[in-house]
C-alpha cells in the first residue's frame, strides 16, 4: 500500500503528523518550530522524517520500515 493510497495533500500531511507523533519520531513542540519556520506542508514533515531518520519519504518509510 502506498503512503498517499488516494489522499489529498493535505490528508497526506495530517497523516503524516499524527504518524510521526505516534511513532515518537519528533515531538508536537519540534514538529511545530520547524513548521512555523518552514511552512506546514508534507515536504516539511518530510525534512524532519529525514533529520531523525535517514527515509527520504513516507513511501520510503512504507516500503522499508517494519514499524
Amino acid at each position: 500500500m502506498a503512503w498517499d493510497d488516494g489522499m489529498t495533500w493535505d490528508e497526506q500531511r495530517d497523516r503524516a503528523w499524527g504518524w510521526m507523533l505516534e511513532m515518537g519520531i519528533a515531538t508536537e513542540d519540534e514538529m511545530k518550530l520547524v513548521c512555523n519556520i518552514n511552512g506546514f506542508s508534507l515536504e516539511t514533515l518530510e525534512d524532519i522524517l529525514y533529520a531523525k531518520t535517514g527515509y527520504r519519504s513516507f513511501d520510503q518509510v512504507m516500503d522499508e520500515a517494519v514499524w
